[in-house]
């Protein structure tokens, strides 16, 4: 398990509105939510988020600065702060869904997961019972996952099969 798990505004709200926002509680002691993210995720008007607004803000960390060679990626303040936020603690994986932002923490040699990841990971340690029923969950709450990726990662990884939808 990593020492941090820095997370990203779409994992939040995605999880939120898919009645999955536990997954991250689970990890409570560990978990780190930038401010920017914070903000991000409370401009969003959905009913679980406003529910655990409280909740959320335990874990809202303020205290990083991002760098200029994150700043010419050009992207959004919430994956630029998990970002730098990532950078500034060793052994963290920052939780982003976003392929551009993905790309960005690799070159910057963080380690990345997705929601998807987080299912996956909430699967392998019996927190819930069917990584394909919450997938299933995410996509009707609006993540795009691509039907071949999902098939993969299941088969790999807790031994479930998917019928596209």
């Amino acid at each position: 398990m990593p020492k941090y798990l820095i997370v990203n505004s779409s994992p939040i709200i995605t999880l939120s509105k898919s009645k999955l926002l536990f997954l991250l509680f689970d990890n409570k002691e560990n978990l780190i939510i930038p401010n920017d993210v914070y903000n991000e995720v409370l401009k969003k008007e959905s009913d679980e988020v406003f529910t655990y607004k409280d909740e959320l803000l335990k874990y809202v960390y303020t205290n990083y600065v991002i760098p200029n060679e994150i700043l010419t990626w050009g992207l959004g303040k919430g994956e630029s702060s998990v970002i730098a936020t990532g950078l500034k603690f060793s052994n963290s994986v920052v939780v982003i869904d976003d392929l551009q932002a993905r790309k960005c923490a690799q070159i910057n040699k963080l380690n990345v997961i997705g929601t998807l990841g987080i299912v996956i990971a909430a699967k392998k340690e019996g927190k819930i019972q069917s990584a394909k029923e919450a997938i299933t969950q995410l996509i009707y709450s609006g993540l795009y996952l691509d039907q071949n990726l999902i098939q993969k990662v299941l088969s790999e990884k807790v031994n479930e099969t998917w019928e596209f939808i």
